[in-house]
């Protein structure tokens, strides 16, 4: 093979009203040894990698040619473009390069070159008002504009941009620079994104710190994995009301120790994590890429370059498991006897006989596959039918405990507890910032964390929920026993599962009747089958109320209803079935 050829990288797609090429980091003179950069669609045959701008999406090409790689580009929120989070759409690409730091080449709002700009001293505060705002319009799907709008009733707030504006500018409009000298000679910034999303911060939060205001910020959740210090910004999610809000800002704009804290970080050494992160952006996004293309299996045998430039590129971040644990005790009974009893990695216990993974993805590779947010997602496309599901599982819960204090473990995105009502006290837990999110978005606040890790007081709930949860978590007896402790005597625990006998049936003539484990998809490390389950809760302190058939079939042929049914009467009548999902209510032993 040779050594001297380069990559051919083909732009279908525009970058809204420009090229791609004009976009930040991607210049062709950026990679020019590594690859040839073309906008001709009469090359797409020969192109070795095909990147799509996301938010100018028409349309597919009609063939792919085989070898060649399709990339996924953008820089915007997937709030604001759900479609780069359609499973079924965004299975046609093999590479993806967004904002997230879960994808393969992730691109940042802020660049290293900026980092001496963080450092400069502050400018006089010369304005009236104390805060002020950029925007350019008044769309944004996490209420920035009735945000502002509120927070104008409470306090003086000069907005500049075209969404509810009152103020122009003074001196000509230089762009950026304009809008730095101007936010910089306020008190307050309100660095508002259009969108609140995991890793989606912009450019708005970094041009409050450069220009030496303190940013009041409404975004990202994990917005602290982005501060290069501590306590530089103001959260708008930590004070309940606009009100609250304007009343701490207008009470620090009184006190000057107090407000100038906020600009303290200027003066000590920026976080280590910070510096960590930005170090992705010393490489241009069009060299990853590169590399990227040159290391992925797919491509691998098709190309004649080797030994250029691109082999000393790390490759940044897979879309796959990175870590891996052997089990070493039966994670629901903690029996030291187990043995492989199915491909490609369950083991069973003899004991309990639960069957499960190992080895299995560490616990902090399955949070970050959820944070990918793709499983979340999908379930938006099926409100209308997991509305339906969500509503039997209320019936259930009401069943048994119509009212009082209730805990629903692995919450993910709050429908279950939207269709409650104002029956019970509700509290939640959530393992993913993805998942909270959502529930954030139907008005939940949950616990982010891993529940064995959270402080709960002793039989301080009436009722305990965990849809699909158990087969999740790798210390499944353990949680169990947790929950024990913390319900009521006499308390109920409702939980589903999948039921893998319908597993062992149907998909007995597959080499791996359990699946396979996929990353950025709901990922099951344990395994029940129905004897399995309820002899384990009856062993640790319950007695069980009532077992049966979960519906989880978001789509329904007529087959999967029949099926269904004839479960439900088996289920019934002898305590037994085949179908995909079951349910179990139990009491805690008085």
């Amino acid at each position: 093979m040779s050594s001297t050829r380069k990559l051919e990288i083909l732009y279908y797609t525009p970058y809204f009203r420009e090229t791609i090429c004009e976009a930040i980091g991607f210049a062709p003179k950026l990679a020019e040894d590594l690859c040839v950069i073309t906008q001709d669609h009469d090359r797409l045959k020969d192109a070795d990698a095909v990147v799509f701008h996301i938010p100018n999406f028409k349309e597919f090409p009609q063939e792919k040619r085989p070898g060649q790689l399709w990339v996924a580009m953008s820089m915007e929120s997937d709030v604001n473009y759900p479609l780069q989070v359609d499973p079924e759409f965004m299975r046609n690409f093999d590479i993806t390069m967004n904002y997230r730091l879960s994808s393969d080449v992730p691109m940042l709002y802020f660049h290293p070159h900026q980092i001496a700009q963080l450092a400069s001293a502050p400018k006089p505060k010369t304005r009236s008002a104390p805060a002020v705002y950029f925007a350019s319009n008044n769309l944004a799907r996490n209420n920035r504009y009735e945000l502002v709008g509120e927070l104008m009733k409470h306090m003086p707030v000069d907005s500049y941009g075209k969404s509810q504006n009152n103020c122009n500018l003074e001196s000509l409009d230089t762009g950026r620079q304009s809008k730095l000298d101007t936010i910089g000679s306020y008190l307050f910034y309100f660095a508002f994104e259009n969108s609140s999303s995991i890793d989606y911060v912009s450019e708005k939060m970094y041009d409050g710190l450069i220009a030496g205001t303190v940013p009041v910020y409404l975004g990202a959740p994990n917005i602290d994995q982005y501060l290069p210090g501590e306590n530089c910004i103001i959260k708008a999610e930590d004070f309940p009301t606009a009100a609250d809000l304007a009343k701490h800002l207008l009470a620090l704009a009184q006190d000057k120790d107090a407000y100038e804290s906020y600009l303290s970080w200027k003066k000590l050494p920026l976080k280590k994590n910070f510096l960590d992160l930005i170090k992705i952006e010393e490489t241009p996004p069009i060299r990853r890429l590169c590399a990227k293309i040159s290391e992925h299996p797919r491509f691998k045998g098709t190309s004649e370059m080797v030994g250029t430039a691109v082999e000393s590129i790390a490759p940044i971040n897979e879309r796959q498991f990175h870590a891996f644990e052997n089990v070493d005790s039966c994670p629901l009974c903690n029996s030291l006897s187990f043995k492989f009893c199915l491909k490609p990695d369950i083991w069973r216990c003899h004991q309990c006989r639960v069957m499960f993974r190992n080895p299995r993805p560490t616990q902090q590779e399955i949070i970050r596959s959820y944070e990918t947010g793709l499983t979340y997602a999908q379930w938006q496309k099926e409100t209308n039918i997991r509305e339906i599901l969500w509503r039997e599982r209320v019936g259930i819960v009401s069943r048994h405990m119509s009212s009082g204090k209730l805990l629903d473990i692995g919450t993910g995105d709050g429908f279950f507890l939207s269709l409650l009502g104002t029956r019970y006290d509700i509290s939640s837990t959530e393992i993913s910032t993805a998942g909270a999110l959502y529930a954030n978005q139907r008005g939940f606040s949950p616990r982010i964390g891993d529940f064995l890790e959270l402080d709960y007081t002793d039989e301080s709930f009436d009722v305990i929920t965990l849809w699909h949860v158990l087969e999740h978590v790798l210390q499944p007896g353990r949680l169990l026993r947790k929950i024990h402790k913390v319900l009521k005597t006499n308390g109920i625990l409702a939980l589903a599962v999948p039921n893998e006998q319908h597993s062992l049936i149907f998909n007995a003539w597959q080499e791996m009747p359990l699946g396979k484990l996929e990353y950025g998809q709901e990922i099951h490390v344990t395994h029940f089958l129905p004897g399995v389950l309820k002899n384990y809760l009856k062993k640790n302190g319950f007695d069980l109320l009532e077992f049966g058939v979960d519906d989880v079939h978001v789509e329904r042929p007529f087959r999967t209803k029949l099926l269904f049914h004839a479960s439900k009467c088996l289920n019934s009548n002898i305590g037994w079935h085949c179908d995909k999902a079951m349910y179990l209510v139990a009491r805690k032993h008085p």
